[in-house]
């Protein structure tokens, strides 16, 4: 009897702590949604200005963070995530860099909460408008 009342104070409840991500959901997001990301890089006198134009939703999920990897994706030199701003009733996410820094790198967005999705889409010069 005593085991009973023990067990009844137990929680049989369990609650996920992390998310698994899938490298092939990834790259198939990223093909279905990448081209909803608008990439511009102009020269500016002392470097590059990029901005980036975010769907605010996707999947019905809301924007909730970007990523800015410089470099290559699997092994970046440097990341770091970027503020979100409305401009004319869409997300948007603003950089420079110098002359030097050719601003070739990777965009990650996640929509939704804590085990959203997420969408990667190369910046690089050759997306210059």
């Amino acid at each position: 009897m005593k085991i009973f009342y023990l067990l009844l104070l137990l929680s049989f409840n369990s609650f996920a702590t992390t998310c698994i991500s899938n490298s092939k959901a990834f790259e198939k997001l990223s093909k279905e949604h990448g081209s909803k990301i608008d990439v511009q890089i102009k020269n500016s006198t002392n470097g590059h200005d990029v901005l980036v134009w975010l769907p605010p939703t996707i999947e019905n999920k809301a924007l909730s963070f970007v990523l800015f990897h410089l470099g290559n994706k699997e092994n970046p030199e440097f990341s770091s995530q970027l503020a979100i701003f409305d401009e004319r009733g869409k997300k948007a996410v603003y950089f420079t860099t110098n002359r030097e820094q050719l601003p070739n790198g990777y965009i990650i967005a996640g929509y939704g909460g804590d085990c959203g999705i997420q969408i990667g889409k190369t910046v690089s010069l050759a997306t210059q408008t």
